[in-house]
């Protein structure tokens, strides 16, 4: 519920296409969406702090009402939510549909995915506008006098001001011929891959507004009826507990119990313990040669030359 954690999240599925582009070959159109990414992404999250400046507050489900109280700011995150939902005309609309066509060139699953993901982007941007921007206020008595707008004031000019810089890139972004600069493979438009994304955005913004603007449909009904999916997605795809069963059978019991093998009986063991032994085993016989008595000396001495004339008398 928080809203620029929310922001964070959509951050990541937007990376999620950028990937998907650089696997499918597509690094043009990755770069691609990544710069315009760059424009409706830092207008939302400036907007937030816009919000965050006049209300001190970026829970959405205590916000509401913003869009009578912060007009220009309210217009601005509008703008880049619509970019980032892929709405037909801004920024993200076109960058986001180069990769829709390289996936279904190349991957249809990728494909598949990647335009559900598309409505699910559109859904979860339109549910943060509908609560926190529209409806009534639900601040604190401290923004106003029961708990209405009259305390929330818009952002001053230097705030404003790159609010609209960014707003004119995330609708200008997607005309500026950047895919042909950058050497992409598809820079002709495609109207099925373009009817597909922008049915399953409506899709995902109309969900939303009947939720959590018209309340026509109920969360929980929504839930419930994707029973599956909903704790597919609320368990992380399962990622952790993958990651855990990792963490302990692969990397501890695995990996680090034969890196500790070989550290204990090669490195150690033998290494280390057997060049000290090896060093001791040597040190004790030379103590056997070198007594320090003459006898002894000669007496070797005469055993090795009695050796060497047998071998010669041999041969």
């Amino acid at each position: 519920n928080d809203l620029k954690r929310i922001l964070a999240y959509s951050t990541l599925s937007q990376l999620g296409y950028m990937v998907m582009a650089v696997g499918l070959g597509g690094r043009a159109e990755g770069m691609y969406h990544l710069g315009t990414h760059a424009f409706f992404k830092a207008l939302l999250f400036l907007s937030a702090g816009s919000v965050m400046h006049a209300t001190h507050e970026l829970n959405i489900w205590k916000l509401g009402g913003l869009a009578r109280s912060m007009r220009w700011t309210s217009l601005c995150f509008l703008v880049g939510a619509l970019a980032l939902a892929g709405c037909p005309g801004l920024s993200g609309f076109f960058s986001k549909d180069e990769i829709l066509v390289l996936a279904r060139e190349h991957h249809l699953g990728m494909y598949v995915l990647a335009t559900i993901t598309a409505g699910l982007t559109a859904l979860y941007t339109a549910r943060v506008w509908f609560v926190a921007f529209t409806g009534s206020s639900r601040l604190s008595a401290r923004h106003g006098a029961g708990g209405g707008h009259h305390g929330v004031h818009e952002s001053p000019p230097i705030m404003l001001v790159p609010l609209f810089v960014l707003a004119a890139l995330s609708i200008a972004g997607g005309y500026l011929g950047i895919p042909r600069f950058l050497g992409a493979s598809h820079t002709e438009f495609h109207w099925d891959v373009a009817a597909t994304s922008i049915a399953a955005a409506l899709t995902g913004l109309t969900l939303a507004w009947l939720i959590y603007k018209r309340q026509a449909v109920s969360a929980q009904q929504v839930v419930q009826a994707l029973a599956l999916p909903s704790s597919f997605f609320q368990r992380r795809y399962w990622i952790d507990e993958i990651y855990s069963w990792y963490v302990a059978t692969v990397q501890q019991k695995l990996i680090a119990g034969l890196c500790a093998w070989v550290e204990r009986v090669v490195i150690i063991g033998a290494a280390v313990n057997g060049t000290a032994w090896l060093t001791r085993g040597a040190g004790l016989l030379l103590r056997r040669c070198q007594t320090g008595r003459v006898q002894t000396y000669v007496f070797v001495f005469l055993i090795g030359g009695a050796g060497l004339l047998t071998i010669v008398l041999i041969r």
